[in-house]
């Protein structure tokens, strides 16, 4: 946490502060640790209303365009999917009140 590690087209990290001039891409309250990755297969979302999707379904619905689901980065504790690019944690089922860290998503490009 609050370090960048290398992708293909630039920088990638959690932060408890995104650092000034990161594109920030998702933020997420809750628990640590958490785990950054991309989509696998079988991956389930927990939504709002109580029901499960499976990610691949909830990116259809919204009309995320394939190439952007391939490279999404996921926030995952214990093999749930907790928030990422692409997916607000308003559409997911509510963190614990007692969760209060915020942690955010920041990409740096190349330059």
């Amino acid at each position: 946490m609050n370090q960048f590690y290398a992708v293909a087209d630039g920088q990638i990290g959690l932060f408890t502060q995104p650092p000034a001039q990161a594109q920030v891409l998702a933020t997420w309250t809750g628990q640590l640790p958490v785990t950054l990755r991309h989509r696998q297969p079988g991956d389930v979302l927990h939504l709002r209303n109580g029901e499960h999707q499976l990610l691949r379904r909830f990116w259809i619905n919204h009309k995320v365009p394939a190439h952007e689901r391939e490279k999404a980065w996921l926030i995952t504790r214990a093999q749930q999917v907790l928030g990422g690019q692409t997916i607000s944690q308003a559409e997911l089922f509510p963190p614990d009140q007692t969760d209060i860290i915020q942690a955010v998503l920041a990409f740096m490009p190349d330059s």
